[in-house]
């Protein structure tokens, strides 16, 4: 009889232990499980998120998928662009950057309206061919505004890099007080009476960007030689007022 009891509390015992050991197995395991779905919850919403960012984001990502943009956070504009973006139909690299500013014009100027693109440099390479365009607003060039292209063999955009300033006072229609003579005047003036010109100073009416705001601008330059200078003097097409005074060889040398 008591080797009957024994061999029952010692089978009930094995029985415990193997059913903690199963409830263990299964405990753990379970927690893997539940650990192993938190995961996949969380990179789901890491996902999510990273698709939702990309859904919310400039539409440029979607229309540039093979290329890197980096975009002005205030005008949203491009101003810089790696990767490479294909042209259907150019057969030029010019044509190439035409058809391309042609299309997204509104992501690289914030006054698509009044703004159009003019090539001014183009130079080839054993890689492609890099192209400059100045900036026309109102149909007059902007000083400084400068926007460059990269176009490989395969008539592909690899690099774009925007230096146009945003404008957010458009120019104003009315009558320039200041004509051509006056304005080359006044900039001669600028930079001393004493200063005689190596060759007859240039005045293109032009526009400047001050601080948003977009004044029509007489564009004058010329060169010196005591100092050794070549001057960039903008003044105002209706006040006769300096805006800019700069030697442009100073500053290329830097």
């Amino acid at each position: 009889m008591l080797r009957v009891l024994t061999k029952c509390m010692l089978e009930r015992q094995v029985g415990n232990v193997l059913s903690w050991l199963l409830t263990f197995e299964f405990l753990v395991t379970h927690s893997v499980h539940i650990t192993l779905s938190q995961a996949q919850v969380l990179n789901t919403r890491q996902a999510l998120g990273r698709r939702s960012a990309f859904q919310t984001g400039s539409k440029l990502i979607r229309e540039f998928p093979n290329a890197t943009v980096q975009r002005d956070s205030e005008f949203r504009i491009v101003k810089q662009l790696s990767g490479r973006v294909a042209v259907r139909g150019a057969k030029t690299p010019s044509q190439a950057a035409q058809l391309f500013l042609k299309k997204y014009k509104r992501q690289f100027t914030n006054t698509p309206g009044l703004d159009e693109f003019r090539l001014t440099h183009e130079v080839k390479s054993l890689t492609g061919t890099s192209l400059s365009f100045t900036r026309l607003h109102a149909g007059f060039p902007v000083v400084d505004d400068r926007l460059s292209i990269f176009v490989d063999k395969g008539m592909a955009i690899i690099q774009i890099k925007n230096d146009f300033t945003p404008v957010t006072k458009p120019l104003r229609s009315g009558p320039l007080s200041i004509v051509k003579v006056l304005a080359i005047q006044t900039a001669l003036t600028a930079v001393g009476e004493q200063e005689t010109p190596v060759e007859q100073p240039s005045a293109i009416l032009s526009i400047a960007v001050l601080n948003g705001m977009a004044v029509a601008v007489w564009n004058v330059t010329f060169k010196t030689r005591k100092p050794a200078a070549s001057w960039q003097i903008l003044v105002d097409a209706k006040s006769d007022e300096v805006i800019v005074k700069r030697n442009v060889a100073l500053y290329s040398s830097k």
